[in-house]
């Protein structure tokens, strides 16, 4: 496994950090015994990771890694531009309310297509939905994202922020054990046990839901803004 870290160097010290460092020091040479209050420029950080905003900043960093990471298309040899799973969600716009199931051997997909993978814990029992023998004529028409269990409606929100309308999620993909379809859900995990790495590695995104126990939790969790404040550049 190879792994690569991309550092971007400040262009500049910001004026900010220099001022900040020369009022430290007349500080030191008059009154050592002073400690500086001083409070660093602050970002607005959203309380909850769900916040539009949050997937407002990880786009422009996608754009970022899409313009100017030249070597995170070549990170992995084995990366195809050209492939596709077996089966994919698709979620047509920002206020759809509702996904359908694509079979790539059927048309509607082409090469290259852009999808997300997402990555999420099962816990002690399997998600409330799942592809069957008996359920796949249906998905392929209408999956209203209300039957969905919890994280996998924020993953779809969050792809569909993002500008994605394609997004790969196991349970719902690669046909599940279920009545009647036990010889076709065997053969189907035969498959897609071979290309398991092809699906993540060919995605353009991975969704990774590490927090939660089970797919019933969400993708969302709160947090403190002044935990992880950053400093924004002032010119």
């Amino acid at each position: 496994m190879e792994i690569q870290i991309h550092v971007s160097a400040p262009r500049f010290t910001p004026r900010w950090w220099t001022q900040f460092l020369q009022n430290t020091r007349s500080d030191l040479l008059a009154e050592p015994w002073r400690v500086r209050l001083d409070r660093f420029p602050s970002r607005n950080i959203p309380h909850n990771t769900g916040d539009v905003e949050v997937s407002h900043l990880a786009l422009e960093w996608l754009n970022t890694c899409r313009s100017h990471h030249v070597t995170c298309d070549v990170v992995d040899e084995t990366r195809d531009s050209e492939f596709l799973p077996p089966r994919l969600l698709k979620v047509s716009n920002k206020e759809s309310q509702a996904c359908q199931l694509v079979v790539s051997g059927e048309g509607r997909l082409v090469k290259g297509t852009r999808y997300v993978a997402l990555s999420h814990r099962w816990g002690g029992s399997s998600p409330t939905m799942t592809l069957t023998t008996s359920s796949i004529d249906q998905m392929k028409e209408n999956i209203p994202l209300s039957d969905l269990p919890k994280s996998f409606r924020e993953a779809i929100q969050t792809s569909q922020r993002l500008g994605f309308q394609y997004i790969w999620i196991d349970s719902l993909c690669i046909i599940q054990s279920g009545p009647g379809s036990e010889v076709e859900a065997a053969e189907d995990w035969q498959l897609h046990s071979t290309i398991m790495d092809l699906i993540y590695a060919n995605c353009e995104l991975n969704i990774a839901v590490a927090h939660a126990s089970d797919s019933t939790k969400g993708c969302f969790v709160d947090r403190d803004p002044e935990f992880i404040q950053t400093q924004r550049e002032q010119n």
